[in-house]
């Protein structure tokens, strides 16, 4: 099996799986929250730039949560780029 078919294997797993991203879970919202927090600090202290003057690589962008969330940090669309192995995510 291909890395690609193992990739899109476990999409589909995940998919079957949807109870474990119930949108009603509050443990959902913690695990989103403290991913949240990780990266509002490794932002805080990886640039003194602002962040609408970098540029976003988001590899296995799925559905585009986390660009959403960029945005609201402050990063600027236009300098945002997407990849991911299923075309339809991308």
């Amino acid at each position: 099996m291909t890395e690609v078919a193992r990739v899109k294997e476990r999409h589909e797993r995940r998919r079957n799986a949807e109870i474990a991203y119930d949108p009603l879970d509050p443990a959902v919202y913690m695990r989103v929250q403290e991913r949240q927090r990780v990266l509002i600090k490794l932002l805080g202290l990886c640039t003194s730039q602002p962040l609408s003057h970098l540029r976003v690589l988001e590899v296995g962008c799925g559905t585009g949560n986390n660009l959403l969330e960029l945005i609201q940090l402050g990063f600027s669309p236009e300098n945002m780029a997407v990849c991911d192995l299923i075309e339809a995510r991308a």
